[in-house]
């Protein structure tokens, strides 16, 4: 389920609920709905906008904030929330909670005794939230104290109209706005390659499965052990479903879907939702992929036992030649090698398409984010909006974004903001975790008060874990080297400058669906049916014994999964909803917030 954060109550005491939410709403999970209250605050929520924000006393105030899992924190400790506590005299406490989360958001609320803000990942508790009058029409807070806002993020008011499901009146919005396309370096899963078995084959061309089969099976004959133990073709941590569903299948993410481990897809050509397993062969020909480097002895034996944490220990002895994984975990697994003095093994990233999809001259489809995938905020309070005001300027998104000037950031003689040396050792591993205990981009705790992923004046992002040029300056030596020896510079390159390959973009607007979120419902009745019986045949297709075997079970298997849904209602019910959506956005876009 997508997260919603809630922020109820005044910063006196816990009883009232006048603030915000903020839903993490992930890529093809539900959106939850943001509804009104008839609660009437302080903040003066019927105000008309004006050229500046009306001004609220700067008191000294606390704002409480509760998240599953987590540490306990308070502003004052890093430099992030120092700032914001010497400009705005708040001091933010954070409280992390490790048990029955939605129990205690439900529980709370019963009470009357919640904290001004809280995450939660429970829809049903989000909307009883709703219903218990904790929210308010944050577009007429957003006219009286953050008239920036509304210029800021003009673009995305028709979406959080759409996600607020409230007849045009605005009561979320995300803070995370478009403009950032998803990298191959910042992609959740790719091909990840022992740097010296590519130097030991002089850089071959790798672009399809047949290519990655020859080379790690040529790295496999030339190392049959790797430090007094048996080498690995391929691990992976299968035990874990998130592995075998998310990671293993996303293969066919490479070509014109995009990464999603629904059983539905957008199909940017076509513009509707397509079942993945009846309306395309790269789901197919990925978990093909899969059954070759089991058949050829290059997909770790123990892939279906292990789990995530067990393919890390293999990968972090260099003793694998490759996974297919998610790519924010390399920095800390070459780090680990390094200080096994075994960085000769380091993994570097590296682009694979299906040949079903080169010879369908398939793109592969880079998301340019939107609120959809990101952070939304439902604000009721107008201290709190005031800070998103400021958030709204230059000043607030290099401090949310990037840090303290001389700190984290120096500027050139161009003006373009350049990391230190101490922040990009940070992220590439080689030093401390200060930088990121300190808080910046996406790893802050104080992104709720909106942190874009847009981009500035001089063209850099105002989220420094989005930018290129900071990934490009992060890239550790094996991947410089690497990527040298094939004319690639950048962590785009693989893909942008691949002559066999081509990438183009599609905002997540384009692909979003209203959904039904009724859990009853037919057509989530049968959604669910559907991804269970894929989940549970993958295994099976990934060890059959031949081709004729891996067609005959793949037969079986579609036959199966035709007869849950025979009518096709998860895929009508789809483009239904799709329909609706867009037509609601054209509608908010043309009428603006009212």
């Amino acid at each position: 389920m997508p997260d919603i954060i809630i922020l109820g109550g005044s910063a006196m005491n816990f009883k009232r609920g006048l603030a915000f939410a903020l839903a993490a709403v992930m890529a093809c999970a539900a959106l939850p709905a943001c509804s009104k209250t008839d609660n009437a605050s302080s903040s003066g929520s019927s105000a008309s906008s004006g050229a500046s924000s009306a001004k609220v006393k700067n008191d000294p105030w606390e704002l409480d904030f509760t998240i599953p899992g987590g540490k306990d924190a308070v502003s004052t400790d890093n430099s992030i929330g120092q700032y914001l506590k010497n400009k705005f005299n708040v001091t933010i406490k954070i409280t992390g909670y490790s048990g029955d989360y939605s129990s205690l958001c439900a529980g709370e609320l019963a009470a009357g005794n919640y904290p001004e803000m809280m995450m939660l990942s429970d829809s049903t508790v989000f909307k009883n939230y709703v219903k218990a009058g904790a929210l308010m029409d944050m577009g007429a807070l957003a006219k009286k104290y953050a008239p920036n806002m509304l210029t800021f993020y003009k673009d995305q008011i028709p979406l959080w109209q759409y996600i607020s499901d409230a007849d045009g009146k605005m009561y979320c919005f995300t803070a995370d706005s478009p403009d950032v396309e998803q990298t191959t370096g910042g992609s959740f899963f790719d091909m990840c390659v022992r740097s010296d078995i590519i130097k030991e084959q002089n850089y071959p061309t790798l672009l399809d499965e047949d290519s990655y089969i020859n080379l790690l099976k040529k790295g496999l004959t030339a190392h049959p052990k790797t430090d007094g133990q048996t080498t690995l073709g391929m691990v992976q941590g299968a035990a874990e479903n998130w592995v075998l569903v998310q990671a293993m299948t996303q293969i066919y993410a490479r070509g014109k879907y995009g990464e999603g481990s629904g059983i539905l897809q957008y199909d940017p050509d076509t513009k509707k939702k397509v079942d993945l397993i009846l309306d395309s062969t790269n789901f197919k020909e990925g978990i093909r992929f899969w059954n070759k480097m089991w058949r050829e002895g290059i997909l770790d034996k123990e892939c279906f036992t292990d789990k995530d944490e067990n393919a890390e220990q293999k990968l972090e002895t260099g003793r694998a030649l490759s996974t297919f994984y998610v790519t924010w975990e390399l920095p800390d697994i070459n780090k680990a090698l390094k200080a096994a003095k075994k960085s000769q093994y380091s993994y570097v990233i590296m682009p694979i398409m299906l040949k079903s999809q080169i010879a369908d001259k398939q793109s592969r489809v880079g998301t340019i984010t939107d609120a959809y995938t990101s952070q939304t905020i439902v604000i009721n309070y107008g201290k709190i909006m005031q800070i998103v005001n400021w958030a709204c300027t230059e000043e607030g998104q290099n401090l949310l974004g990037w840090g303290i000037k001389g700190k984290h950031y120096t500027v050139g003689t161009d003006g373009l903001k350049v990391p230190t040396a101490a922040y990009i050792a940070c992220m590439n591993g080689t030093g401390s975790d200060t930088h990121f205990n300190d808080g910046l981009g996406n790893l802050t705790s104080y992104f709720f008060f909106g942190l874009s992923s847009g981009y500035d004046k001089n063209g850099q992002c105002y989220n420094i874990i989005h930018d290129t040029s900071v990934q490009n300056a992060a890239m550790d030596n094996a991947t410089k080297d690497i990527y040298s020896h094939y004319g690639w510079t950048s962590v785009t390159d693989p893909w942008k400058k691949n002559k066999q390959f081509s990438y183009k973009l599609i905002h997540s607007t384009d692909a979003m669906s209203k959904g039904n979120s009724d859990a009853q419902a037919e057509e989530n009745v049968l959604s669910t049916q559907l991804g269970k019986y894929r989940d549970n045949h993958l295994a099976g297709l990934i060890m059959a014994s031949s081709d004729a075997d891996f067609e005959a079970k793949w037969a079986n298997f579609v036959a199966g999964y035709k007869a849950i849904d025979p009518k096709g209602i998860v895929k009508q019910k789809a483009n239904e909803g799709y329909k609706e959506t867009q037509d609601l956005l054209k509608k908010y876009k043309t009428e603006g917030l009212q």
